[in-house]
């Protein structure tokens, strides 16, 4: 019953022959288990994981931002792909800031607009009966600009009727708009009204950013064109700040399932080099306890060491945050084989806690992510063990014998409504009476459980058990490599003292 190996046994026992052969066992034991993880979440799936697990992380605004940029700075087609997305994503989301850097180019808005009568009628063609103030976008500053500028321009507004109209006119009755031929009189503004097109009245119209969806590609090549053409401090400065301000899930949901593999392994490490330096560390609490932190990859990235490779963070990402969708893959008729090796393995694990906290101590000697990533293939496996052993397991001793407290709360049986005859009542209360070990039996055994796992918050239920205990034994796992790792005497796998290192295991409970 010690399968979930949480408190680490007292150095005690002598390594002999069988106890080396059992270390090498559960070695070899574990590289199996790798190889039929490595087949099942190498897919689209483990690595679609990986990116969500990105996202979910606690990151300073100014790492953000670093890590993003140097994804859009990239050259090549790749690098285009991911500032067209970014870029898109600034002028849905955030379309006042792109306006701020669009809608003072005039040279811009006059290419933009010029030739296109489409353009012109959705923009400028917004005339209401109302009056001036219930004219919109591009109309409104055409009707004020003209008023303001009406000595210099009046002339230039077109009219669809047999004459013209006087401003005066017009300012009393602004239906007269509506007459307005406006394509000749945008065209007559392109040609000869340069001020209007950098005029304070049509930048009022657009300043919200209703603009861009007239042609949102239009505008997204015409910001990119600013970006690697112009090179305008001004567009780059914009798009710095919309990577720090964006939510990270959002940003990594839309741009991070472009990048190729060695890209992404790229911006893993790039996250680990933001966050080195500028991550807060948390392990420890008020009152001598512990905090834990946030998630494994939080940890991993707060930390100097980089990712290996790409397959290593999916993997120790998959094994970590998705236990349950993994044994799920595995039971479809495609992985048939595959749930043979799952079944095999499981039959040969050594549950022995001194060889497995034996072979966590040499993991000591590996890189942090392929630590991590033994410890979730070992979670995995406790997963798959409780959920497949679920009716043979006795969880009240589980949870002695690793020191869980616990409360039981028996689940109180549905009461049937329909009232029993006196006869029945008597039957029964002599069942009950008699004292049945098999009734007694059957009520233990639907009981759900208060754990100081989660500080008795939840009442956990026998199906759900698998899940949580695996996540907590993975939890626990990492706070000891932590607590390890921190003694001083263990840096980058030189061991200086074995002792001491099993003392500081054995502390830790």
């Amino acid at each position: 019953m010690g399968i979930l190996c949480l408190p680490p046994p007292a150095p005690d026992r002598a390594a002999g022959k069988d106890f080396e052969e059992a270390v090498e066992r559960r070695w070899k034991w574990l590289q199996c288990v790798e190889d039929l993880v490595r087949k099942i979440v190498l897919g689209g799936e483990g690595r679609m994981w990986l990116c969500a697990a990105l996202g979910s992380l606690d990151l300073p605004p100014a790492a953000q931002r670093a890590a993003f940029l140097g994804l859009v700075s990239k050259d090549g087609e790749e690098g285009r792909s991911i500032r067209q997305r970014v870029i898109r994503m600034l002028c849905e989301n955030r379309p006042a800031w792109a306006a701020r850097v669009l809608a003072r180019d005039d040279r811009l808005l006059r290419r933009f607009f010029e030739g296109d009568s489409q353009r012109i009628l959705q923009w400028f063609g917004k005339f209401s009966s109302g009056g001036n103030s219930d004219h919109q976008w591009g109309a409104r500053a055409l009707a004020r600009f003209t008023f303001v500028h009406r000595e210099s321009c009046w002339h230039e507004l077109d009219w669809n009727g047999k004459h013209g109209q006087a401003p005066a006119t017009v300012a009393s009755k602004p239906h007269y708009f509506l007459e307005l031929d406006v394509l000749r009189t945008v065209d007559n503004f392109l040609d000869k009204v340069p001020s209007f097109w950098r005029s304070d009245e049509l930048w009022d119209s657009m300043k919200n950013g209703e603009f861009l969806s007239l042609d949102i590609d239009f505008f997204i090549n015409a910001l990119e064109e600013k970006m690697m053409v112009d090179d305008c401090p001004e567009t780059w400065n914009l798009v710095e700040d919309y990577l720090a301000e964006e939510s990270l899930s959002k940003l990594s949901n839309c741009v991070l399932h472009l990048l190729s593999e060695e890209s992404l392994l790229t911006f893993v490490n790039e996250l680990v080099f933001q966050m080195s330096s500028k991550g807060p560390r948390k392990n420890e609490r008020k009152g001598g306890g512990r905090e834990k932190q946030k998630t494994w990859l939080q940890e991993v990235i707060l930390s100097e060491e980089r990712c290996p490779t790409l397959y290593d963070a999916i993997v120790c990402n998959a094994c970590a945050n998705h236990r349950r969708q993994i044994v799920k893959i595995v039971g479809d008729e495609d992985y048939e084989e595959e749930t043979k090796v799952l079944k095999r393995l499981l039959g040969e694990a050594e549950c022995d806690p001194a060889v497995v906290w034996a072979v966590r101590r040499q993991n000591l000697k590996l890189d942090k992510w392929s630590c991590l990533k033994f410890l979730g293939l070992e979670a995995l496996m406790l997963y798959w063990y409780l959920t497949e052993k679920s009716g043979q397991i006795s969880y009240p001793l589980l949870f002695k014998e690793n020191r869980i407290r616990f409360d039981a709360a028996p689940v109180t049986p549905r009461k049937r409504k329909k009232r029993k005859s006196r006869k029945s009542r008597k039957d029964t209360e002599d069942s009950s009476n008699s004292g049945s070990d098999d009734g007694e039996s059957s009520s233990m055994e639907h009981k759900s459980w208060r754990l100081c796992t989660d500080n008795f918050r939840f009442l956990w239920r026998k199906e759900d058990l698998p899940e949580h205990l695996s996540g907590y034994a993975f939890d626990e796992w990492i706070f000891s490599y932590e607590a390890a790792l921190s003694i001083g005497e263990i840096l980058r796998g030189n061991l200086k003292n074995e002792g001491a290192l099993c003392i500081a295991w054995s502390g830790l409970a």
